[in-house]
């Protein structure tokens, strides 16, 4: 899964390690993966092979490794007993506890995540029709980032774009107008990511407040899943523009919110840190509808 990889990669150009700091970081990627593959690879195959819509599977897909990694760096002595289920998301053990996940998506730049859903369509597309064809001297992980990222994606754009990047991928001396394509490693088939965000946001409270609101509402659905805690974890992605923040507001993580959740998490996919966040719970008459 080249996720992992593409995690190391970030995590090398933001710390600039070098020799053999380089090196034990390699060390604890190659841990990480191998603990992670062993925790989610079966739930990802039976998600796969499962007669759920593809739509579906696709979410799932998403929810099993942000569990796996926010287990992998927050307490590994917790157990997935069922990531397949809707209420709640995910379903883990601690001992003899159930504990109910719900994970969401923390997202930043709201106006970016309409372009992020665009660009992925269009990639996922050319992966699908470039793979195909088989022709194998063309497999790669490649890079795809847009020259001007406030650029409006219409629809006579999104075909420039798509033709751009297959001719870059047939040729690497193809002249584009909007986008820049790297080939950044051999690979298996032709896998092609969204580069890194050239700008970021604040996160700030109220986007954290408005996220555990949303969420709070479906509290109430799992009182009968014999279910000793419910948890939420809001995943911060920063390899998407809309999870990409700059600034941590420090009120976050210090006052504590209103949620009858009993924890509440946030956690950072490619940094591995998980924070978890003050709760004080509603007073009965006070819930929330």
């Amino acid at each position: 899964m080249w996720f992992y990889f593409l995690n190391f990669i970030k995590r090398f150009f933001k710390t600039n390690k070098v020799g053999n700091e380089t090196k034990d970081l390699i060390r604890d990627l190659e841990k990480d993966k191998s603990s992670i593959s062993c925790l989610i690879e079966p739930w990802l195959d039976k998600n796969e092979n499962s007669n759920d819509s593809q739509k579906n599977k696709k979410k799932k897909h998403k929810e099993i490794i942000d569990i796996g990694n926010f287990i992998n760096s927050y307490d590994t002595s917790l157990k997935i007993e069922n990531p397949l289920d809707e209420s709640p998301d995910v379903i883990l053990s601690k001992g003899k506890s159930n504990i109910g996940v719900e994970l969401m998506d923390l997202i930043i730049l709201e106006n970016e995540k309409q372009k992020e859903g665009d660009l992925k369509k269009i990639l996922n597309r050319i992966e699908v029709e470039l793979n195909n064809k088989r022709e194998q001297n063309l497999n790669g992980l490649y890079e795809v980032g847009l020259y001007n990222e406030k650029v409006s994606l219409k629809n006579d754009i999104k075909k420039a774009i798509r033709e751009e990047i297959i001719n870059s991928i047939h040729n690497k001396e193809q002249v584009t107008e909007y986008v820049n394509i790297t080939k950044v490693c051999p690979h298996s088939s032709i896998n092609l990511y969204i580069s890194s965000p050239i700008h970021s946001g604040s996160l700030k409270r109220e986007t954290v407040e408005k996220k555990i609101e949303k969420k709070e509402g479906k509290l109430s659905s799992y009182s009968n899943k014999g279910l000793e805690q419910i948890w939420l974890v809001l995943v911060l992605n920063s390899s998407q523009n809309s999870s990409s923040y700059s600034f941590f507001e420090s009120n976050i993580s210090t006052i504590p919110y209103k949620s009858n959740f009993d924890r509440i998490f946030i956690f950072d996919f490619f940094e591995r840190k998980t924070i978890e966040l003050k709760v004080t719970p509603y007073a009965p008459s006070s819930k929330p509808h």
